[in-house]
């Protein structure tokens, strides 16, 4: 196939770029005026059966349908890389190069996204067990039925309920009032201490 340009271009605009038609006649093929031609793939066509598209080829009796790439792929009985290159596609290194740039730092983003959940996860689990254990000693630690003890003995049950929650049935639970009621059991009983 001769006079394609060998210019970078990405497959979009390879195809923008060359219709069907005009594919067709760099191959020596005549559309008739039906848009109708003999189809290349299958012998002993006696009535043209491919039906040509702006953007494709349809042959009625073998099946074929595709686009520039397929028709190239088809008629030089190649790869869609040596087709890519037959219809003026190039390899830029430079464009590689920045794809695999942004492909790495899209890795490491989601690396530290994933390291910053972890380390939240973590943090969290060490307030509301440590708040859990300030409230068991609740006996202890205050005089009974005074408010600190009445409070701490009132959000034992309910932070033993978020802990249940969330690490055995796995479910969510609100964690901005779970660490504020946390960090208020962890002040008071910090302050009995």
């Amino acid at each position: 196939m001769q006079g394609l340009s060998n210019c970078s271009k990405s497959v979009e605009q390879i195809k923008e770029d060359i219709s069907m038609p005009e594919l067709l006649q760099r191959y020596g093929i005549k559309v008739n005026r039906a848009r109708m031609i003999h189809c290349p793939f299958h012998g002993d066509d006696r009535h043209p059966s491919m039906k040509v598209y702006p953007d494709s080829v349809h042959c009625f009796a073998c099946g074929f349908h595709g686009d520039i790439f397929d028709f190239v792929r088809k008629m030089d009985n190649c790869d869609f890389k040596t087709a890519y290159f037959a219809l003026g596609g190039s390899y830029d290194h430079n464009m590689a190069n920045s794809s695999r740039e942004i492909l790495k730092a899209s890795y490491e983003r989601k690396r530290a996204e994933k390291k910053a959940k972890e380390e939240a996860e973590r943090k969290f689990f060490f307030e509301l067990t440590f708040a859990m254990e300030i409230c068991r000693c609740a006996d202890e630690i205050c005089e009974i039925f005074s408010d600190n003890w009445c409070y701490l003995v009132d959000k034992r049950d309910w932070l033993n309920y978020c802990y249940e929650l969330k690490y055995l049935d796995r479910k969510e639970v609100n964690e901005i009032d779970v660490i504020r009621i946390c960090r208020e059991v962890r002040k008071r009983g910090l302050a009995l201490g």
